[in-house]
This record gives C-alpha cells, structure tokens and sequence, in this order.
C-alpha cells in the first residue's frame, strides 16, 4: 500500500488556513469536520485517488478536491508534491 504525507499549506505569517477552518467547523459543524478527517486519512492510504472521492479542478491544472457529505457538503482543496506528500491548502 501507499502511502502519502499529509501537510497542511502555511503561509509565510505561519497561518494554516484549512486547520484554522477545521478549527470553526469543529465548534459549528462537527460532523461535517469528522468526515473531512477521515477523508483526509483516506487520501493518506490510497493507492488511487480519484472519484468518488477526489476529482481534479479543471480551471487550475495540478489541484484537485477533496468533497465530503451528503447534506451539508465541504470540499478542500490539495495539490501533490515530490516524495508521496499532499498539501491540502484550504477548505
């Protein structure tokens, strides 16, 4: 099996937005955030990635969505880097 590093985008002020976004969804939304976890997870042990799970953006070539619920629906948003790292930059 394979498996990726998950890292989450920082900007240069040290400001993780999607962990900040995940932080509000957890007070507001909780199991809207507990779907995003465990997609984030299984993005970190696919062999595939691809839909149902994950689709590509096609007006910004190289990034790709991650899109959880049924009801309430969150997507964020993650490119691929060398060495089997996904950066998931915001939500």
């Amino acid at each position: 099996m394979v498996e990726y590093r998950i890292t989450f985008y920082q900007t240069e002020q040290g400001m993780r937005p999607l962990a900040e976004w995940l932080d509000g969804l957890r007070a507001t939304e909780p199991i809207l955030e507990k779907l995003i976890v465990s997609g984030l997870g299984k993005l970190r042990h696919s062999e595939r990635h691809g839909p149902p799970l994950t689709e590509a953006i096609g007006a910004a070539p190289g990034m790709f969505e991650l899109r959880v619920g049924k009801v309430n629906i969150a997507r964020v948003f993650f490119f691929f880097r060398p060495a089997q790292e996904i950066v998931v930059a915001s939500g």
